[in-house]
């Protein structure tokens, strides 16, 4: 039908390229990536130690004021209208503004790192560090560690989707889950990466894709 049409070069590039290429991704699909079910567990339970260190070294430094406030409601990282307070109100460390949202000042990646750069009394720095890597940490645990737990199957291995026909790049796409969005080069992303394992008897190889990509 295409080459009926005159457009020859796009049947080409379906037959020689997208077709093999589907190939390859279902086998993709079938393996699936096998996971280390056994530590698991372990690297659960250091990630959620390593989250509570750095709760107790931030909330050491909150002024107390801020603590009384919210007490009702909970001392906790993961309540924006409480971090907030302790970096811009007027009982916290009265820090100026970087860029509004929705809810108030906010408080993103970004946001933080323009603070960190900039001149802090001590306790807000130190109350920033610790917050910065209390979220690194908590996206680990939320996302990635209780993501892999969701989505492995009964052979202990996560079968990811891909799609050539998603991404507007022309990319390859992975969905339910994104195995291409795991944290790669942080030091944090070890404790994920180490998760995606070879079973006994095999080994991993590492290939780098990117001039393979059928943009």
């Amino acid at each position: 039908h295409l080459s009926r049409n005159g457009n020859r070069r796009l049947a080409n590039y379906l037959v020689r390229f997208t077709m093999p290429t589907l190939r390859s991704l279902a086998l993709m699909e079938s393996n699936g990536a096998w996971i280390d079910l056994e530590q698991l567990p372990k690297v659960m339970e250091e990630v959620n130690g390593m989250m509570e260190e750095q709760v107790e070294k931030g909330m050491a430094v909150v002024p107390k004021k801020v603590k009384e406030a919210h007490e009702e409601r909970g001392l906790r990282f993961s309540r924006g209208d409480f971090v907030r307070d302790i970096l811009f109100s007027k009982d916290g460390f009265e820090l100026k503004p970087v860029r509004q949202s929705k809810t108030g000042p906010s408080i993103d990646k970004e946001v933080r790192s323009t603070l960190l750069e900039g001149k802090l009394p001590a306790k807000a720095r130190t109350f920033l560090e610790a917050y910065s890597q209390w979220t690194i940490l908590n996206t680990l645990s939320t996302r990635y560690l209780n993501g892999f737990e969701k989505w492995v199957k009964s052979d202990g291995r996560i079968h990811t989707r891909f799609s050539l026909a998603t991404a507007a790049t022309g990319r390859v796409a992975s969905m339910e889950p994104n195995m291409m969005n795991n944290p790669k080069r942080s030091k944090e992303a070890k404790k994920i990466r180490r998760l995606i394992a070879a079973p006994k008897g095999r080994v991993l190889l590492a290939a780098d894709a990117s001039q393979s990509e059928l943009r």
